[in-house]
C-alpha cells in the first residue's frame, strides 16, 4: 500500500470528561459535551470570581459544589493543577449521556463528586450505595399505575406505548422538568384513560387544577396539553369548574367542565422529545397561573452541573 501523501484529524464530537484534582488525582466532577466544554468550567469559576471582587453581597450566588472546589484549587495550587481529561468519545449525545450517567452513579459515585444530579435517566443505573439492593426498573419490574377502567382497547394501545417507548419519553420529560422547575409538584408518569395516554401531572393550584401532557399512542411521538381538575370525582370536577370560571373566565371549560386548554395548546404539535418546546409549555402554563416554579434555565450541553 502506497504512503498516504497527507492525513487529517478526525475526532467524535460528542465526549464524557473529567474534572479532577492534580494533587492527589482525586476526580470530582463528571459530565459531557461537545467542542470546549469540558474548559468552559474554569471560565466560569473566573466570571463569578470577578463578579464577588465587585460585589461581595453576591457571595453564595451561583457558587455551586463544583465552583467552590475550583476556587478552592486554584487558591491552593493554580490553574495548572485543576485536570480535565477525556473519558470517551461517541456518535451522540444520548450516548454520551448514558455513560456520563454510569460514571457518576457507579463508578464514584454522587456522593464524591459535586455534580447535582445523578444525570440523564439516573433511575435505570444502580447506585453504588445500594449495590446489593434489589431495584424496580433494573432487577424486578417497575409497577407503573393505570388510571380509568378497560373499555377494549387497553392493552393494544399500551402495546403501542411500549413499542415506541413513550413510556420512558415521558419519564425524561418529568426528569427535565423537574430539573427546570424544581418547586413545581410533577407526579410519575402513568397510564390514563385505561392506557390510551402516557401521562405527565403538573400540579398549578393545589388541590384544584393540574396541567396534563398526555403521550398519543401514535408513531408519530406526539403529545396534548389539557388543564385538569384533581379527579373525575363530582367533587374534584365542581372545584374545578368554580375555580376556572372565578379566575379565568376567558377559558372555555369543555365536556362538562372535566378540563380546559390554554388557547396556544389548541392546536399544537409538539414532539415527544422536544424538552425544550416542553419546557416552555409549561412556563406558559405557571406565568397564566402566577405559580412560582422555581425556573432554572436549562443548558443544553450539560445535564448535571
Amino acid at each position: 500500500m502506497a504512503e498516504p501523501q497527507q492525513t487529517i484529524g478526525v475526532l467524535k464530537d460528542y465526549y464524557v470528561y473529567e474534572l479532577y484534582d492534580k494533587r492527589d488525582g482525586k476526580t470530582f466532577y463528571v459530565g459531557e459535551g461537545i467542542g470546549r466544554r469540558a474548559f468552559d468550567h474554569l471560565n466560569e469559576s473566573e466570571r463569578i470570581q470577578q463578579q464577588l471582587l465587585k460585589n461581595p453581597m453576591l457571595e453564595g450566588r451561583g457558587n455551586t459544589a463544583k465552583i467552590a472546589r475550583i476556587q478552592e484549587i486554584l487558591s491552593a495550587a493554580g490553574s495548572d493543577q485543576v485536570g480535565v481529561r477525556v473519558i470517551g468519545r461517541f456518535d451522540s449525545k444520548e450516548e454520551a449521556l448514558a455513560v456520563e450517567t454510569v460514571l457518576i452513579n457507579w463508578a464514584y459515585g454522587i456522593d464524591n463528586l459535586t455534580n447535582i444530579s445523578r444525570g440523564h435517566g439516573a433511575k435505570y443505573v444502580r447506585p453504588q450505595q445500594q449495590a446489593s439492593a434489589e431495584l424496580p426498573g433494573l432487577d424486578i419490574d417497575k409497577q407503573v399505575a393505570i388510571h380509568g377502567t378497560g373499555n377494549g382497547y387497553l392493552q393494544a394501545i399500551i402495546d403501542n406505548h411500549e413499542q415506541y417507548h413513550h413510556f420512558s419519553q415521558a419519564e425524561d420529560i418529568a426528569e427535565h422538568l423537574r430539573k427546570t422547575y424544581p418547586k413545581l409538584v410533577i407526579d410519575d408518569p402513568c397510564f390514563w384513560e385505561s392506557g390510551r395516554y402516557v401521562a405527565v401531572f403538573i400540579m398549578l393550584v393545589p388541590e384544584t387544577v393540574r396541567m396534563i401532557i398526555q403521550l398519543t399512542d401514535s408513531r408519530q411521538h406526539q403529545h396534548v396539553y389539557n388543564l385538569l381538575p384533581m379527579s373525575g370525582l363530582t367533587q374534584d370536577r365542581n372545584c374545578f369548574v368554580s375555580y376556572m370560571t372565578d379566575h379565568h373566565p376567558d377559558l372555555d371549560l369543555r365536556n362538562g367542565g372535566r378540563y380546559a386548554k390554554l388557547p396556544a395548546w389548541d392546536p399544537l404539535k409538539i414532539k415527544n422529545d422536544d424538552l425544550n418546546a416542553i419546557s416552555k409549555q409549561v412556563r406558559y402554563a405557571c406565568n397564566w397561573f402566577n405559580v412560582d416554579s422555581g425556573f432554572q434555565e436549562a443548558e443544553d450541553r450539560s445535564q448535571t452541573e
